[in-house]
């Protein structure tokens, strides 16, 4: 499968300035390595396995993807810029597929359709009836007390 299958050249272009960059055709090469930048990101999150084709990879997955060909398209298409600093519309685009991949990784942003390896679960609050429940030692290994001895100072279930 080729790499360029994940993203249509309109994706690419519609973040490209068309009087001062048209594209033709996309570069595999800068797409398969968007794709494996971002698909081995979300590896450990999201089943990226099942993302083949334009029709399988998520939307947002496909707009990472396409900033980043574009940005690195931009950049060495326009690279005589001096060497101290790198093209800022260039590193923009960069720096606006970083933030929406890292938005997806922590979870800010959703994959619609698309469940997460790590799924929320029931929030946990503490102290609770069971803290301090277990014998409790002093630094030095000596027990302090007994089970529900002296350590617990309130209990969430009773009403004062």
């Amino acid at each position: 499968m080729a790499a360029v299958d994940i993203v249509r050249l309109e994706e690419v272009q519609q973040w490209l300035e068309e009087t001062k960059l048209r594209l033709g055709n996309l570069d595999d090469e800068l797409v398969g390595t968007a794709k494996t930048q971002v698909f081995a990101r979300l590896n450990g999150t999201f089943d990226t396995t099942t993302w083949t084709n334009y029709s399988t990879t998520p939307d947002l997955i496909r707009k990472i993807i396409s900033l980043y060909v574009a940005a690195w398209t931009y950049a060495r298409q326009y690279s005589e810029a001096t060497a101290e600093q790198r093209n800022q519309y260039a590193s923009w685009l960069e720096s606006r597929a970083d933030a929406l991949l890292e938005g997806v990784l922590a979870g800010d942003l959703e994959l619609i359709g698309i469940s997460g390896a790590d799924e929320v679960g029931q929030p946990a609050f503490w102290p609770d009836d069971t803290t301090g429940a277990v014998q409790q030692y002093d630094a030095a290994g000596n027990a302090i007390g007994g089970q529900y001895s002296e350590d617990i100072k309130f209990s969430m279930g009773k009403v004062f």
